[in-house]
């Protein structure tokens, strides 16, 4: 059974080597927050709207920052798999705003060009993604992303990873962190705390963050140990906006929402990952 305490090792199953890109994506607030303030200010300038409302309006967004990116691409001409600037800060704007359907099409429409199979792990990251399905396998070589890697995607549905996870979207007040997982792909969705009260039932992913054996063992011991364990069926926890969350949806302060976890489902055995289902 996997366990429900969250390692400080990534999952390292042999269908998915530790992530050898993930030091490139150390999240921080105020980078996802910048570049978002820059997107939403070329929104103002298109008399788009300044903040997203539903998840169709952070897929243009997205859809808007990758174009740029690949643009200036076509300039520098990168190397195979290397990053160019920008490209960071726009794939941890894509984690946070898109769900897994959102993450699919965007990444389906820019490997339909072979030309653009380059940017691919910069953008996206390094395979297997959990945002694809099996049948999306075929095409791409996981290999020629990263050493050692031998698939494009996953047998099964499961968590996202730590790298793939990016930017939470929620935090419950032990500073565990949140992302809502969709089954369709429904532009007209709210995003924020509206979606978690537009539904009785949710399904979200949870994140608990890595700490040093250090540290680990100075929380065990003390009142917030509960910041090293995934939330438990039955317990009821209370989630807010991120900040870089209230910066993608154009709001100054959180609003919270009660829920009880009702379902637990790690990725894996030491993950620091896992799904879990919740009523309000």
């Amino acid at each position: 059974m996997p366990s429900i305490f969250a390692s400080e090792e990534a999952n390292s199953s042999s269908n998915e080597p530790s992530n050898d890109n993930q030091t490139d994506l150390v999240i921080e607030d105020d980078t996802v927050v910048r570049e978002l303030q820059s997107a939403l200010q070329s929104q103002r300038e298109a008399k788009r709207s300044p903040s997203l409302q539903t998840t169709g309006d952070a897929y243009l967004l997205c859809e808007t920052l990758l174009d740029k990116q690949i643009a200036q691409g076509i300039i520098e001409k990168p190397a195979a798999n290397a990053a160019i600037r920008g490209d960071s800060a726009a794939r941890l704007v894509m984690l946070l705003l898109l769900n897994d359907p959102q993450r699919r099409r965007l990444y389906l429409k820019t490997a339909s060009n072979p030309e653009l199979w380059h940017r691919l792990r910069p953008l996206f990251g390094a395979p297997p993604y959990s945002f694809l399905r099996p049948e999306d396998a075929g095409g791409l070589r996981a290999s020629g992303f990263a050493r050692a890697r031998a698939n494009m995607t996953f047998d099964q549905h499961c968590a996202a990873s730590i790298a793939q996870f990016g930017p939470g979207q929620f935090k419950d007040q032990h500073t565990r962190e949140y992302r809502i997982v969709a089954r369709e792909d429904d532009e007209t969705a709210p995003i924020g705390t509206d979606f978690l009260t537009s539904a009785s039932q949710l399904v979200l992913q949870v994140k608990v963050k890595k700490q040093t054996r250090a540290k680990k063992y100075e929380l065990s011991k003390s009142i917030f140990k509960k910041q090293l364990f995934f939330p438990q069926p039955g317990e009821t926890i209370v989630l807010e906006e991120t900040k870089s969350m209230l910066s993608a949806i154009g709001a100054e302060k959180p609003k919270q929402t009660v829920l009880k976890v009702r379902g637990l489902y790690p990725r894996g055995d030491g993950a620091s990952t896992a799904t879990i289902t919740l009523a309000r």
